[in-house]
């Protein structure tokens, strides 16, 4: 490491621990010794290869390593979990969204042609959406996470997304419909039966699965559309909300678009999605695009992680087969096991990101257990009896997209076990298996929490530690221990405090946090490191192409 850069470092971290901030929970002592500590490993260690780099690993992109066709490192692709769509699907302004996966030949085949076009008409983002959550990655191991498969219990996710696209069929003009179980939301703390013998469970939010069913509209893979939740349009009968102002859902095989005529055909509807944004801009005068771009870690989800309106964050939110590709691809990136609506994840984040920033890491990425990003449970009637529960008692089967749930949830006074899920364990085994060296120092295989919940997670005949609820690692792939064996887990701190438990003034878990991760970030390898101490602008931007100057936003087409 070069000497400059080890200052740089040094600086960083003794401003990070002068702060004012931290003033207020350290006292100048314990400072004092824990900057000496770390300067003094600073000093004696080598922390990867000279040079700046960035986390993008030169110049690494999931797309591009993902989809044999595209070939630029630059393409204006991001892929997102169900609660960042479901974000952005319920946010003013204008999205360009695309259906799809790399598991999909039709989207393998039309990707190129989707981000040459649209950087031709100035779009910068187009957020990718996988019904799959985890990219089909455990379909082989006869694990289903298609949200949109018929009759599957986490339909009501997919039914989420039909709502806000309420004239999709309208558009497409694809009838096709998936015939789907219904459900029904159980709010917070209400008492239901659980058990035949008459004991009740009192369930802390969800949804309850019904044996009633409905249909919903199938969406093609892939389909790109242009997005604006208030778009409207006049008709006979009114004004009529048009979410969809536009969209291309042709599924091609693969090196079907190697035809001229068939390419040419498709890249001029792509034209017509791009160019139907300038439908928004009031008066359509300047023939300006509006495409907006969307930050998962600001406005209100911001607050949640105590980030202040408009703050900087080093944080990027990755979906599970983007994680799972990273590993296999990428050489060293920063990583935080977390999830926004986890309160231990809502109390260490925020000191997370101060740390990076003032060491100068450009990137942590962001990576939820809970596939779809929200840890909402889902309640099934554990059997063939009706699940109408009103005045009745039934058994319920509690479940959820959660990786990282343990072999065993409550405990009821009978013994008998009511959260049992092991389902997507073989998905939790296959993202350890990266990071083989790592031992929870948190939670240990013996301990019941104060759920009852044993604290490791199984799939078959093994055992996997359970990774606690927000965790910072760094991860190297090419790092061995002493012995040759691979040892990717370079460092890593996990806590699970809450917010409150990280106020007050000199208490033993705010100064543990506090130093945890700063040692974590010791050990920061200087490719991730970048030249600009202070890390990237958070906040929501918007591209703009064919025109200058500022639009009103029209709520209604005027040219209808």
């Amino acid at each position: 490491m070069a000497e400059k850069t080890k200052k740089d470092i040094k600086t960083t971290f003794k401003n990070f621990f002068e702060s004012e901030k931290l003033k207020k929970y350290l006292k100048p002592a314990i400072i004092v010794v824990v900057v000496v500590l770390l300067i003094s490993v600073l000093v004696l260690s080598d922390f990867g290869k000279d040079g700046g780099g960035t986390v993008d690993d030169g110049g690494y992109n999931y797309f591009e390593s993902a989809y044999a066709k595209l070939d630029d490192k630059n393409n204006i692709f991001q892929a997102v979990t169900w609660d960042n769509l479901d974000k952005i699907l319920n946010s003013e302004g204008n999205y360009v969204i695309l259906f799809g996966g790399a598991w999909s030949a039709a989207t393998q085949e039309v990707i190129p042609y989707i981000n040459e076009t649209a950087k031709a008409h100035g779009i910068a983002r187009i957020y990718v959406f996988d019904f799959k959550l985890d990219g089909g990655i455990g379909e082989a191991d006869g694990i289903f996470t298609d949200i949109s498969a018929p009759e599957y219990e986490y339909n009501y996710l997919y039914k989420k997304i039909t709502e806000r696209l309420t004239n999709y069929t309208a558009i497409s003009g694809n009838t096709e419909e998936i015939k789907t179980k219904k459900s029904t939301v159980i709010n917070e703390y209400t008492e239901y039966a659980a058990y035949k013998d008459g004991a009740n469970q009192v369930l802390t939010g969800g949804r309850l699965l019904l044996d009633a069913t409905e249909n919903l509209p199938k969406i093609k893979v892939p389909t790109l559309l242009a997005y604006n939740k208030s778009y409207a349009v006049q008709t006979g009968g009114g004004v009529v909300l048009s979410p969809v102002i536009a969209l291309a859902d042709d599924v091609y095989a693969q090196g079907e678009l190697n035809d001229t005529a068939k390419k040419d055909a498709y890249t001029y509807k792509l034209h017509n999605v791009f160019e139907s944004l300038k439908k928004t801009v009031r008066g359509n005068g300047s023939g300006l695009i509006r495409a907006d771009e969307y930050d998962y870690f600001g406005g209100a989800n911001g607050e949640t992680l105590h980030l202040k309106p408009g703050e900087s964050h080093v944080f990027r939110s990755v979906t599970y087969y983007e994680l799972i590709d990273m590993f296999s691809v990428r050489k060293e990136f920063a990583l935080f096991f977390g999830g926004i609506w986890n309160p231990y994840t809502q109390g260490l984040a925020y000191y997370v990101n101060q740390a990076a920033k003032n060491i100068g890491a450009e990137r942590v990425y962001f990576f939820d257990f809970s596939l779809d990003g929200t840890g909402q449970a889902i309640y099934k009637v554990n059997g063939t009896e009706s699940a109408d529960i009103d005045g009745t008692n039934y058994r319920l089967l509690k479940e959820n997209y959660d990786l990282s749930l343990s072999i065993a949830g409550t405990l009821y006074a009978d013994g008998d076990i009511l959260n049992i899920q092991t389902k997507y364990s073989k998905l939790y085994a296959k993202l350890l298996s990266y990071i083989p060296d790592f031992e929870s120092t948190w939670h240990t295989p013996d301990y019941l929490d104060y759920n009852g919940g044993y604290q490791k997670v199984v799939y078959g005949e093994e055992s996997y530690p359970k990774i606690a609820s927000a965790t910072l690692l760094i991860y190297s792939k090419d790092n061995t221990n002493a012995d040759g064996e691979a040892a990717n887990a370079l460092a890593w701190y996990e806590a699970e405090y809450e917010w409150e438990e990280l106020q007050d003034t000199g208490k033993i878990n705010t100064i543990n946090a506090l130093s945890g991760i700063a040692s974590v970030f010791s050990k920061l390898p200087a490719s991730l490191i970048t030249a600009t101490v202070g890390g990237s602008s958070g906040g929501g931007t918007s591209s703009q192409s064919g025109g200058g100057g500022e639009e009103e936003l029209a709520p209604i087409d005027p040219d209808c």
